[in-house]
């Protein structure tokens, strides 16, 4: 019997011993006031420690993926077992396969534009002005940060000589995201500015061209 189990059951006790006792004594209906909280207090912890959940559901569409809970078996507060449920929650979501809908790839060629989010919409317009000049730019948009997807990332590059990123971030934030997790095989060059406004597509493909020229 789980720890969980205990609670309601000692609280309940105590509560009858107590509000037998209580009324044997001078100020009994204030002890048996005090002992109903407890047994409140007790039977809401129990409902904490008692919650259960089924195992990682994520949807099978394309689009973003969604982790509604992860499950870990019974619920304890010894540290070893917390350690084996942050384990088996980690390794359910790594072990999910997300299909090729973690990131929009378009294009090939040796040059890639790598970005993501809402900044995607803009880059694309511009690569696609950009390759009706005649020009072949690769777009590389992950729509999945976490996990990182290493073996993906590596097959959407290969072939690739340089690539840009571009994000609206002060501090460079995806491109320090992209240093810190994937072991990139060509130089890596960063196009970054803060908001609150978006970048236009001929600002992009300004952007781009220098950049491509060097």
């Amino acid at each position: 019997m789980s720890i969980a189990w205990l609670i309601p059951l000692i609280s309940v006790a105590a509560f009858v011993l107590l509000a037998f006792v209580g009324k044997r004594l001078p100020g009994g209906g204030a002890i048996v006031s005090l002992v109903a909280v407890a047994a409140g207090f007790g039977l809401a912890v129990y409902g904490f420690f008692d919650l259960r959940a089924a195992d990682v559901a994520v949807n099978e569409g394309p689009g973003p993926f969604a982790v509604d809970f992860v499950s870990a078996g019974d619920l304890s507060i010894q540290v070893e077992d917390h350690m084996s449920q942050l384990d088996k929650r980690a390794n359910k979501i790594k072990g999910f396969d997300y299909g090729d809908h973690w990131a929009e790839i378009e294009g090939d060629g040796e040059l890639a534009v790598i970005t993501w989010g809402s900044t995607a919409t803009v880059v694309n317009e511009a690569i696609k002005m950009l390759r009706a000049k005649g020009q072949k730019i690769r777009l590389i948009a992950p729509r999945l940060l976490a996990p990182a997807q290493l073996e993906k990332m590596a097959e959407a590059l290969d072939g690739v000589d340089r690539a840009l990123v571009i994000e609206l971030s002060h501090s460079e934030q995806f491109y320090r995201y992209l240093k810190g997790y994937f072991d990139l095989p060509c130089p890596v060059q960063s196009c970054h500015r803060p908001g609150p406004l978006p970048f236009r597509a001929e600002e992009l493909v300004s952007e781009i061209e220098k950049w491509s020229a060097k």
